[in-house]
């Protein structure tokens, strides 16, 4: 996914791609959920929290939701490079705001 977006940040004009509610997983370990937006090589996660303790796979917790065991932090606005993500998640409704 990553790759397709940076090809086709190569071929177009700055383009704004709205992805919806992702589970990001950043370099360095980290790993947030939120409402994702990809602007030229930047990528905004509004209403985002950090997942601490993800208390269950990833997968599970971008379809299922968060357990007893998962611990959120509270929301905020994130941006990073785009070159920093290493995978996303598409979450399933809205499960982990």
């Amino acid at each position: 996914m990553i790759e397709m977006l940076l090809q086709n940040e190569n071929n177009s004009s700055k383009s704004v791609k709205n992805l919806g509610e992702q589970i990001v997983v950043l370099h360095r370990g980290w790993v947030i959920a939120g409402d994702v937006t990809i602007d030229g090589d930047i990528v905004y996660a509004k209403d985002s929290r950090c997942i601490r303790r993800w208390g269950r796979p990833l997968g599970e917790l971008a379809t299922v939701g968060p357990n007893k065991d998962t611990v959120l932090e509270q929301p905020c606005q994130e941006q990073f490079p785009l070159l920093g993500v290493i995978e996303m998640i598409k979450i399933e409704s809205d499960l982990l705001k």
